[in-house]
C-alpha cells in the first residue's frame, strides 16, 4: 500500500516485536519511519495483541490512542466535521489549563489565547471557539474554574488582560471573561469561589464587578455561604462599600439637587436604601423652621 510521496510498510515483525517488548520509544521511531501501526507478523499477530498478552499498559494506551486518532480522522470527511472536532479540542485544552493549579497554567493559557487571537486576525475571521468564555460540561466558564481552584493568576489574566492599552477588538473578544456568567445550576464565579473558600480569587472577583447577590437555582447567593469561611471579611467589606456608595449618592442628592444613580450591578442593599430614606427625611426636616413663615416677595 502506497501513499503519495511516502511508502507505508504494512507488515513488519519489528513493529510487533516492539509491542511485545513494550518499548514505546522504539515503536515511535518505527512509526516515524513509515511503518504501519497495524502491521502483522507471520502469525497474524499485531503490536496491540502482543502488548495486551504481555500486560504492557503504557504501550496499550499509546497504541489505542493512535488507533482512535486514525479512526477519527477517517470519519472526518468534511471541513465542518474537522472544524467541530478542532473546536472541541481547543475547549478541552482551555478548560484543562483553567482547572490546573500549576504555576505555569496562567502563562500557558495566555499563550494559547494569544494564538487563537492571532489566527483570527490573520484569517480575518472570528476566534475559534468561545475562548475566555469557553465552558466545560457543567457550564462552568474558565473564570469559574479558576475560582473553584483559587488560581489567582488565571483569574487575573481573564479579568484584566483584555483591558491592556491599544488592545484590538479581536484580542478583547478572546480574553474578556464575563464576570457574572452562570453555570448550568446558576452558580456565578464569585459564588463558587466563596463556596470553595478561595479567598484570593474572591477578592479579585469583587474588585472587578462580581455581584455576590445573584442567586443560583436553589435561590442561594454568595452571602448565604459566608459562614463557611473562618474570618472571611471580604463579603462584609463589599456590603459596607455598597452601603457607603448608596449613602454618598443620596448626600449628593440633597447638596447638589440631583441624585447620582445607584450602583447598576444590583449591589445596593435594602439596609442601605432604608438608611438613605431616613437620611432624606432628616435633611428635609432641617430645612423647615417651626413657627416661622417665609416672607413673600412684593409685587410692583
Amino acid at each position: 500500500m502506497r501513499h503519495v510521496g511516502r511508502q507505508v510498510i504494512r507488515n513488519s515483525g519489528d513493529v510487533v516485536e516492539a509491542g511485545f517488548d513494550g518499548d514505546v520509544a522504539a515503536m515511535t521511531a518505527l512509526l516515524t519511519k513509515g511503518f504501519h501501526v497495524e502491521s502483522e507478523d507471520g502469525h497474524r499477530h499485531t503490536a496491540l495483541s502482543e502488548a495486551a498478552c504481555q500486560g504492557h499498559v503504557e504501550m496499550l494506551q499509546y497504541l489505542l490512542s493512535l488507533l482512535m486518532e486514525k479512526k477519527l480522522q477517517e470519519r472526518l470527511t468534511s471541513h465542518v466535521e474537522r472544524e467541530h472536532v478542532a473546536k472541541l479540542r481547543i475547549r478541552d485544552d482551555l478548560v484543562a489549563l483553567a482547572s490546573s493549579t500549576a504555576s505555569t497554567a496562567a502563562g500557558e493559557l495566555k499563550a494559547m489565547l494569544l494564538g487563537l487571537a492571532a489566527d483570527a486576525v490573520v484569517n480575518a475571521d472570528k476566534p475559534r471557539g468561545r475562548s475566555a468564555n469557553s465552558r466545560d460540561e457543567r457550564g462552568c466558564t474558565l473564570l469559574a474554574l479558576a475560582a473553584q481552584h483559587d488560581n489567582a493568576d488565571v483569574a487575573t489574566l481573564l479579568l484584566t488582560h483584555w483591558k491592556a492599552p491599544h488592545a484590538k477588538d479581536t484580542f478583547i473578544d478572546v480574553f474578556r471573561a464575563q464576570v457574572n456568567a452562570r453555570d448550568m445550576k446558576g452558580w456565578t464565579p464569585v459564588a463558587i469561589a466563596v463556596f470553595h473558600q478561595a479567598k484570593r480569587t474572591t477578592r479579585l472577583l469583587l474588585q472587578h464587578g462580581a455581584n455576590p447577590r445573584l442567586k443560583n437555582q436553589v435561590l442561594d447567593d454568595s452571602l448565604h455561604y459566608k459562614p463557611l469561611l473562618v474570618q472571611f471579611t471580604m463579603l462584609d467589606e463589599w456590603e459596607s462599600e455598597q452601603l457607603a456608595s448608596t449613602l454618598e449618592n443620596n448626600r449628593n442628592k440633597f447638596s447638589v439637587g440631583a441624585a447620582e444613580p445607584l450602583p447598576s450591578d444590583g449591589g445596593a442593599t435594602l439596609l442601605a436604601i432604608e438608611v438613605a430614606e431616613e437620611a432624606q427625611q432628616k435633611a428635609s426636616s432641617k430645612k423647615k423652621v417651626p413657627g416661622k413663615k417665609t416672607k413673600s416677595k412684593k409685587t410692583k
